[in-house]
């Protein structure tokens, strides 16, 4: 019985730390989204870039 507590606690700390490194990712992810549409906006802005392209890159 204790042994099995320690593997679900194990397992349960595992999942946790994997929840953890995953939501970090995302939030990197979700910078790096921002900033690339921060981007195309300003070349957008300036002319650079036909609406089409600026609409896909919206739709991110």
């Amino acid at each position: 019985m204790k042994v099995q507590l320690q593997k679900l606690t194990s397992q349960a700390y595992l999942n946790m730390e994997s929840s953890r490194e995953r939501y970090q990712n995302l939030l990197e992810q979700k910078e790096a989204f921002a900033e690339s549409f921060r981007t195309m906006e300003i070349r957008f802005n300036a002319g650079a870039i036909k609406s089409v392209d600026y609409l896909v890159s919206k739709g991110k």
